[in-house]
């Protein structure tokens, strides 16, 4: 979806929201593949400015195709703005995706166990951890399987790779859903939600998914 929001010039600035985030002080930052860029809002909606996407992002031409931009955006209380591509650029292997702080660092996990995937959302716990919603595409039917990804940054090596945790999520009901929004609204739960068209028709569906420990220091999921 693009809209038109109005800068400090007065003049509309058009803006394909794909993800957004609330730093401190109380701002809006979205990230939009226009550009591409990370645009400021205060929280009244009124555009700031804009901010550099990290550089091996800002390259359009880099991407793995024109809709695989910047994709998913979050806060981390260490490494700052963290940023997501939606495929791996096109110069990376497909089944690693990275993230890309504002440090200048990158954490990286591979797929190869479930496919293909797209990340859709980034979410940061309270305790720093990241949770991603990405989706493999069915061979079968085409419809899209959606999994919740986390990872711990500090359990990281020298190797940007990371170990994760994994679940499908599943819904009873929805057999296809394009869930791309996820937020933390207590310790152990985390509320996800799916863009306007369910199962062919025109809804949105809202889903709890409760978090819970594997094992000591680590996480687990469940639907």
């Amino acid at each position: 979806m693009t809209t038109a929001l109005p800068g400090p010039d007065s003049r509309s600035h058009p803006l394909s929201r794909t993800s957004a985030a609330c730093p401190d002080p109380p701002l809006l930052a979205i990230v939009s593949e226009h550009g591409p860029r990370i645009a400021r809002f205060s929280i009244d909606g009124k555009w700031l400015d804009d901010m550099q996407v990290p550089a091996p992002l800002s390259d359009p031409a880099a991407q793995r195709s024109v809709k695989d931009g910047p994709e998913a955006l979050a806060i981390h209380p260490d490494l700052g703005l963290l940023t997501m591509p939606e495929e791996p650029l096109a110069a990376e292997v497909r089944t690693t995706h990275t993230i890309y702080a504002a440090n200048g660092d990158t954490l990286a996990f591979d797929t190869t166990d479930i496919g293909t995937t797209s990340i859709e959302g980034l979410e940061v716990f309270s305790d720093g951890c990241m949770a991603m919603i990405e989706h493999d595409v069915s061979a079968t039917d085409g419809s899209l399987i959606p999994f919740l990804r986390v990872l711990d940054p500090a359990n990281r090596g020298a190797d940007p790779m990371c170990a994760t945790e994994l679940a499908r999520i599943r819904m009873p009901g929805i057999m296809d859903a394009d869930f791309d929004g996820i937020t933390q609204i207590s310790e152990d739960l985390i509320l996800i939600v799916s863009h306007d068209k369910i199962d062919s028709g025109r809804c949105s569906v809202f889903g709890l998914l409760r978090i819970t420990p594997a094992s000591a220091g680590q996480h687990g999921t469940s639907g």
